[in-house]
């Protein structure tokens, strides 16, 4: 089967590859896993697997994304593509990140055959009063699309800059055609937004935010600004699927969800870091490092800190060093060595440093930064994530407690108890201390 074999192979040569060397005890020492330990932790975890098998958990017994929103998605991008010159995203959070990460490090890959018009995306989050007050001057609002995406208790800043562009929408285009140029992803049943759409009839696009799959990156809403803007997500999605396939791997056979969230268990994640190797990865890198955040079986223990090195072979394009200034020999060696190849040792050689120091690594190399291997990556952070957490997870307490307090202070109703909350801090605050 000659066919079947080279597709194996593509396949193979498309895998995301995860290196778990820099955990074991036998390469670090005493911060390292034993191998009895391993295989201990990895059988609790897929103890937890078997749970969302039943579950129909998304990433486990369950593909991503339905082939209906699938199909959905990518037609309505076609229409948006046509039209619109620029799509800007408001949304928050480690939804908003994701979609910024996906779109930064797909930059150059877009499909080159196709024609049509180019495709702006911007995504805000947050407020950074500056940065949108510049982004509106530059937009030709008659060729914008705006992607608002919020869940039943939506963001200060989700909600605040879609009030200002529909108010400028309304104004320049009218009543009736400024409802084309906004698309509406939200809870299917509830929230303020689900209540916008149904009163004034703008497209929308499913957004569950009521639970931890929401915030992935591989939902209808999140895949289609990317969309918008020429990316291959049908390509994420099959890769996302290969990665659910490897994830559901049992017992001792290879499962890299299983030891992805095996490092995250045993390291501390308030301190993890991510290191990238490829500049398109650095966005993916903090998303990453944001997602992956404060799982530790048990916060009050004390965990080596974990490093994730996320690395991307080297292209076929490639420059070798030319023959310069053999007197030196400091500089001489460089001749006939490629900076891939240099690019590599120096990867390698942060492993060995971390290694050096007795302190957990966890290498994740992709092939290459398509959407294939990025819906793969994505799939295993969101797998790892929740076998790490074991039952789905509220936002951080500072998280939650800031995002409740932003509201006091701008007087949402019903915010009283959290408005005198931080009247009563902001009274403590003595001038004494600023300087």
């Amino acid at each position: 089967m000659p066919g079947g074999f080279r597709r194996k192979r593509a396949r193979d040569e498309q895998r995301l590859r995860v290196d778990g060397n820099g955990l074991m005890a036998a390469l670090i020492g005493a911060a390292g896993l034993e191998d009895a330990e391993l295989v201990e932790i990895g059988l609790e975890l897929d103890a937890r697997a078997e749970g969302f098998d039943r579950q129909r958990r998304v990433g486990f017994g369950a593909p991503p994304i339905g082939k209906t929103d699938l199909r959905n998605t990518i037609q309505l991008a076609e229409q948006i593509r046509g039209a619109f010159g620029d799509v800007v995203v408001f949304g928050s959070g480690s939804l908003a990140l994701g979609i910024r990460a996906l779109a930064d490090a797909l930059a150059q890959a877009a499909d080159p055959e196709d024609a049509s018009p180019t495709v702006r995306l911007h995504v805000i989050d947050g407020f950074d009063t500056d940065a949108f007050v510049d982004l509106l001057a530059r937009l030709d609002l008659p060729r914008t699309l705006f992607a608002v995406m919020g869940g039943r208790d939506d963001t200060l800043a989700t909600m605040s800059h879609f009030v200002i562009v529909r108010d400028r929408l309304l104004r320049e285009l009218g009543a009736v055609t400024y409802q084309r140029h906004i698309v509406i992803a939200t809870d299917p049943n509830d929230g303020p937004l689900r209540q916008i759409v149904n009163d004034e009839g703008f497209c929308d696009l499913p957004l569950a935010l009521g639970s931890e799959d929401g915030f992935t990156p591989l939902t209808a809403a999140a895949l289609f600004p990317l969309a918008c803007v020429g990316h291959d997500v049908a390509a994420i999605v099959a890769g996302a699927a290969d990665m659910t396939e490897r994830c559901r791997v049992r017992g001792e056979d290879g499962n890299p969800a299983r030891l992805l969230a095996t490092a995250l268990l045993r390291g501390s994640t308030p301190s993890l870091q991510v290191v990238a190797a490829s500049a398109r990865a650095r966005t993916l890198a903090y998303w990453l490092e944001r997602r992956c955040a404060g799982l530790a079986a048990d916060p009050s223990a004390t965990h080596p800190a974990l490093t994730i090195v996320l690395a991307v072979t080297p292209t076929e394009d490639d420059l070798t060093i030319p023959a310069a200034y053999q007197d030196l020999e400091n500089v001489g060696y460089l001749r006939g060595q490629s900076l891939a190849a240099l690019g590599e040792h120096a990867r390698t050689a942060v492993e060995m440093a971390y290694w050096s120091a007795g302190q957990p690594t966890l290498t994740l190399t992709c092939p290459d930064l398509g959407p294939h291997v990025l819906g793969q990556l994505v799939q295993l952070v969101e797998s790892a994530c929740a076998l790490a957490r074991g039952v789905d997870a509220p936002s951080s307490t500072v998280a939650a407690t800031a995002a409740r307090l932003t509201f006091a202070l701008a007087g949402r109703p019903g915010s009283e108890a959290e408005r005198a909350v931080v009247q009563r801090l902001a009274t403590k605050r003595e001038a004494r201390y600023v300087v």
